[in-house]
């Protein structure tokens, strides 16, 4: 992901956690108490990311290359069932400070190409 720039929010923003709990909780205790199955975790992920955590990109492009892929939550989630592509964004947000209430603290997003 050399050319891409990912803006992002921190990964432990407020909405991010809110989010995560709620779909953790969503999970029968049971279930939980027992063990997340394999996917669990990554359908939470795909989910707290494309919702709370990723906000833009530049620098995605179609196959040919050229033709920009446009930011939406759809191509989001897409792009996000992509290990590589949800790890470069775990990583860009890993990189943005967060105050308490939210608010954005040093980086505002990455456009290290994440």
């Amino acid at each position: 992901m050399e050319d891409v720039s990912l803006h992002v929010r921190g990964l432990e923003n407020v909405d991010a956690r809110r989010l995560r709990n709620k779909l953790m909780n969503q999970i029968p205790f049971q279930m939980r108490r027992a063990g997340l199955s394999v996917d669990q975790p990554d359908r939470i992920n795909i989910r707290v990311y494309r919702d709370a955590v990723l906000l833009d990109w530049k620098g995605l492009t179609e196959d040919d290359e050229t033709t920009p892929i446009p930011y939406s939550k759809e191509m989001a989630e897409r792009l996000l069932a992509n290990p590589i592509f949800r790890e470069g964004v775990e990583y860009a947000a890993s990189l943005v400070g967060e105050t308490k209430d939210g608010e954005l603290k040093g980086l505002e997003g990455n456009s290290s190409g994440a």
